[in-house]
C-alpha cells in the first residue's frame, strides 16, 4: 500500500510506532487485521470490462476523485443514470424521461455526458454476462463489428447481442448471442430497429 506510517496509523486508529512494529512482523489484533483488509480492498477498487477486453481498474466512490489522484492508477469517475431492464422496453423518448427521473446511479469513467446504464435481466449473453450486471451505454460510440449492442426491434422486445456488419454501407448486420442454443443468429437491417445503443462497458462487483 502506498501510505506512510502516519497515514496508515490514522486509518487504523494506531500510533506510528505501533504501525512500525506491525511492519517489523508484530502480529496484529483481529480488529486491526480487519481494518487492513478493508483498506486493501478500498485501494484495489472494482473492475470494469469494455466491449471486448477487460478494462482498467477503477475506484468507485459517490463523489468525484480529487484533482490529484490519491494513489497511482486511480481513475476519475462520474455517475450516470441507472434503470431496470423492464424500463428500457419502450420508445427512446420514454426511456430518456425515465432516465431523468431515476435516482439510481452507476459509476463509470466514460466521458460521454449522454451515457446511461441498465441492469441486465436476460440470459442472452450468458455465461459471460449474467443477470444483475450493469451495462453502460454510450450514444457517442460508433457501431463496429464485434461490439455489443442493446437494441429494440420495431414492434418487438429489446435484444442484447454482439453485432457484426455484413454490409456496413448497406446497413445489413448479424446479431449473435453467447447463449446461441436458445438465441440463434439474426440477420437484419438497421432500419428494423426503433433504437440501437453500443454497450461501452459491462460492470460487476469484483468481490
Amino acid at each position: 500500500m502506498d501510505l506512510n506510517q502516519v497515514e496508515m496509523g490514522k486509518k487504523l486508529g494506531l500510533t506510528g510506532n505501533h504501525v512500525s512494529r506491525l511492519e517489523r512482523g508484530a502480529r496484529p489484533s483481529p480488529q486491526t487485521e480487519a481494518a487492513l483488509e478493508r483498506i486493501e480492498q478500498d485501494l484495489r477498487g472494482k473492475y470494469v470490462e469494455g466491449p471486448l477486453v477487460e478494462g482498467p481498474r477503477i475506484r468507485e466512490e459517490a463523489s468525484p476523485l480529487p484533482e490529484e489522484p490519491p494513489f497511482e492508477g486511480a481513475i476519475r469517475l462520474r455517475h450516470v443514470p441507472l434503470i431496470s431492464w423492464e424500463e428500457i422496453d419502450a420508445e427512446m423518448e420514454e426511456i430518456l424521461d425515465r432516465l431523468c427521473r431515476t435516482e439510481r446511479r452507476q459509476a463509470t469513467d466514460l466521458e460521454d455526458k449522454e451515457a446511461w446504464s441498465v441492469e441486465v435481466a436476460t440470459d442472452e449473453m450468458e455465461p459471460r454476462i449474467k443477470t444483475g450486471q450493469k451495462l453502460v451505454l454510450s450514444p457517442a460510440l460508433e457501431m463496429k463489428s464485434k461490439c455489443m449492442i442493446l437494441a429494440r426491434r420495431r414492434g418487438d422486445a429489446v435484444l442484447f447481442r454482439k453485432m457484426e456488419w455484413l454490409d456496413q454501407d448497406g446497413g445489413r448486420m448479424r446479431l449473435t448471442a453467447f447463449n446461441s442454443e436458445l438465441y440463434p443468429p439474426i440477420d437484419c437491417h438497421v432500419s428494423d430497429f426503433a433504437w440501437l445503443r453500443v454497450v461501452a462497458q459491462v460492470v460487476w462487483d469484483a468481490y
